[in-house]
């Protein structure tokens, strides 16, 4: 799950390492929380989310 609390997220991306996206969606409606279902490969991986005040987070996400 991939969980925001300082707002609420209008749309999401998955990048790979070399910056390739895997992974894109955007919200009707925003939301807090997402479960990624997709299945990944053993790597690095980054989120970014747009959230719903116009800014935008990125996290580093580690699959092993």
């Amino acid at each position: 799950y991939f969980t925001v609390s300082s707002g609420s997220m209008k749309s999401i991306a998955v990048f790979d390492i070399t910056g390739k996206v895997l992974l894109q969606k955007n919200f009707s409606s925003p939301i807090n929380e997402i479960k990624i279902t997709e299945e990944l490969p053993s790597g690095c991986y980054f989120i970014r989310a747009e959230l719903s005040t116009g800014k935008s987070i990125t996290v580093k996400l580690i699959v092993i």
